[in-house]
């Protein structure tokens, strides 16, 4: 499957970036080493991770080919992607946005990167 990333999310992605990261498209839901609380709502909630390239990705075995590269998801992710997935930003809040042919999966996409087992945003 391929993800369309638009050249205004491209930067935002690369602002953040350090050579050598794995890009990650994580489905919040409590499963994984990155995540420490499910996100408990209706809303589905998915986060852009940027990983060390040595990080252990096992729960996210499948991948998204990009115009950044590869971005790794968890396989049961998939349920939301119709093989037209396009990641954006919003004009109006500067976050990234996730859509497809179905319309808008997610409008509020952080970065969150992960260096030597710690975060920043």
């Amino acid at each position: 499957m391929a993800l369309k990333i638009t050249p205004a999310a491209v930067a935002k992605i690369k602002d953040k970036m350090t050579p050598g990261q794995k890009i990650l498209l994580d489905l919040d839901d409590g499963v994984g080493p990155f995540s420490n609380v499910g996100y408990c709502s209706l809303d589905t909630s998915f986060r852009l991770l940027l990983v060390p390239a040595d990080a252990d990705i096992k729960d996210y075995p499948d991948e998204f080919e990009s115009n950044l590269g590869a971005v790794y998801y968890k396989d049961y992710a998939a349920g939301y992607f119709d093989e037209h997935e396009v990641l954006d930003v919003n004009e109006k809040n500067q976050m990234l946005t996730l859509s497809n042919n179905s319309g808008l999966i997610d409008g509020h996409i952080s970065i969150v990167v992960f260096e030597n087992e710690s975060m920043t945003h």
